[in-house]
């Protein structure tokens, strides 16, 4: 420790840190943006299943005989122009269940006949995910994924649809975006924040150096950065190519419990924190000899033996000496993040109910006019209303 200069150790830290907060502030960036995306497909699927005939759907049989049904015709060829009317769709389709509550099967998807991605009304989902088999069970609207089936990597939007006259759970609204899709609109989405904040913090550093001119300044400068070093809300460590610890901020004391002392007192200091053997050869693989720069997940323990899970990064600043950046996300990761926020969901739900008489008396009229057509009579009784607009 003694034997690196204390001016240029301050430096390099500070620079360690920054492209921590900096990676971390990115992950929070990238996430809220996928909560949000999430949000927006939740409610646009929402909307979808809204405008759904129930009746209709409850007379449909999952079997060869719908095909040939004006209901199921008609069903299908609403779910396709909606699905066709945003790029972003990749699915839309109906799914039901046995009485098993285990076998989903299709009852109608937006796919032209012929078509490599074609389902027919009953065919069975064997692949189907247990997520979409809890959105049947709980009756509770979901975006999952991504999960992987027969037709690609996808987030999906699962909307139980349920007969409001008795609670009967009749089937559930699947909408798909393709995994790639969706991330690179999560990355687009998320550059400009990224950018924005990366500018805003070279613009600081920038300042910071240009005003350590005289002696007073950079000791006191030494004295700021040893307390960001100490005080800094991620763990940062080194050793030398002897094995010793010459860097344990604060947070590495308060998370494995170890002070600096301590760890030096100990024989094989990593040992520790990595008792299995061939782990600890990893460890020291890729901090000696592959300091990448990358994170990556490590389970090393505490004194208290609890097994942690830490993102650490390596980063080569002499031939003699390796920093290690770390966060913990132990917690993070025990937590469940919430995906329910419905911001404008609430709006153009309430726009689509306003109408949705009219457009199940429309729906029903054009089923009439079908019926009469082949010779049939009316199957419904059509009453004529108004909206609220008059």
């Amino acid at each position: 420790m003694k034997n690196i200069n204390s001016l240029t150790l301050k430096y390099i830290a500070f620079t360690i840190i920054i492209i921590v907060m900096l990676s971390i502030i990115s992950l929070f960036v990238i996430k809220n943006n996928d909560n949000k995306q999430r949000d927006e497909l939740l409610g646009d699927a929402h909307i979808i299943s809204a405008a759904i005939d129930i009746d209709g759907l409850k007379s449909l049989t999952a079997g060869k005989p719908d095909l040939s049904s004006p209901v199921y015709q008609r069903l299908k060829k609403q779910l396709f122009n909606i699905r066709t009317s945003n790029d972003s769709y990749k699915f839309l389709y109906l799914l039901g269940i046995k009485k098993d509550m285990e076998t989903v099967f299709f009852f109608i998807d937006s796919q032209v006949p012929g078509s490599p991605d074609y389902v027919p009304p009953g065919e069975i989902y064997s692949e189907v995910p247990d997520e979409y088999i809890a959105a049947f069970k709980t009756k509770t609207k979901m975006t999952v994924g991504p999960v992987s089936d027969r037709w690609g990597t996808m987030i999906t939007a699962l909307i139980p649809i349920v007969d409001k006259k008795n609670g009967e759970l009749i089937a559930v609204l699947g909408l798909d975006i393709i995994d790639n899709k969706w991330k690179k609109t999560i990355y687009m989405q998320s550059l400009p924040t990224i950018g924005f904040i990366a500018v805003v913090v070279l613009a600081v550093i920038i300042l910071f150096l240009f005003r350590r001119k005289s002696t007073k300044e950079i000791k006191a400068s030494e004295e700021k950065f040893r307390t960001i070093f100490e005080n800094a809300p991620v763990l940062i460590d080194a050793f030398d190519i002897n094995g010793k610890c010459v860097l344990w901020n604060k947070e590495c004391e308060k998370i494995f419990g170890y002070s600096i002392e301590e760890v030096n007192r100990a024989k094989d200091p990593l040992a520790l924190f990595y008792p299995d053997d061939e782990m600890r050869a990893e460890v020291i693989k890729s901090v000696v000899s592959e300091p990448d720069k990358k994170f990556r997940e490590w389970n090393p323990h505490t004194k208290d033996g609890e097994i942690l899970s830490v993102l650490w990064a390596n980063f080569r600043v002499s031939d003699n000496l390796v920093i290690n950046i770390g966060h913990n996300i132990s917690e993070s990761k025990k937590q469940q993040e919430e995906i329910e926020q419905e911001r404008d969901t609430l709006a153009r739900f309430k726009k689509v109910t306003i109408n949705r008489e009219l457009n199940l008396i429309k729906l029903k009229t054009e089923i009439n006019e079908l019926l009469e057509k082949l010779g049939k009579e009316a199957r419904y009784k059509v009453v004529a209303t108004k909206s609220k607009d008059g």
